[in-house]
């Protein structure tokens, strides 16, 4: 069997991955905390694409804080974690540079860029229907 016939089989089978298919289109997942804890504690959602993954997350008990995480294969993957300074642009024209924490998935080639939100209102307001993200350190800039 020729190189290029295998190749064209495997794409045809990844093709007709569901969670391929997902990943083509965009698609939330949606991760519930235990029935007990308190409303809005410890919740998190995920937007996955093929580019990479959105996620936002709000601890609970007396932290009121949020994060916003950016996963992706093009993001630095540090062997340790550190602070990283960050121009995170949503496209409203008033792009915001904050340090952020940047650490690598682990076993995976996959880097993260997390960013503190004062609070899971605080980021959910902040959010619109339809948002391109732009992300720059180190005068690299990537989209998401």
């Amino acid at each position: 069997m020729t190189m290029a016939k295998i190749m064209l089989q495997d794409t045809v089978r990844m093709t007709d991955d569901p969670l391929y298919q997902r990943l083509l289109g965009g698609y939330w997942q949606y991760f519930k905390p235990a029935a007990r804890l308190k409303r809005g504690d410890y919740c998190m959602a995920a937007y996955g694409t093929l580019d990479g993954i959105i996620t936002l997350s709000a601890p609970g008990d007396d932290y009121r804080g949020a994060m916003l995480s950016f996963t992706a294969t093009g993001l630095p993957h540090p062997r340790k974690q550190s602070l990283i300074l960050v121009t995170l642009d949503d496209g409203d024209g008033n792009p915001s540079t904050v340090r952020a924490i940047n650490y690598a998935a682990s076993g995976t080639g996959l880097g993260i860029i997390a960013f503190a939100v004062p609070s899971a209102d605080a980021m959910l307001n902040g959010m619109k229907d339809a948002t391109h993200y732009k992300l720059t350190f180190d005068g690299i800039r990537r989209s998401k």
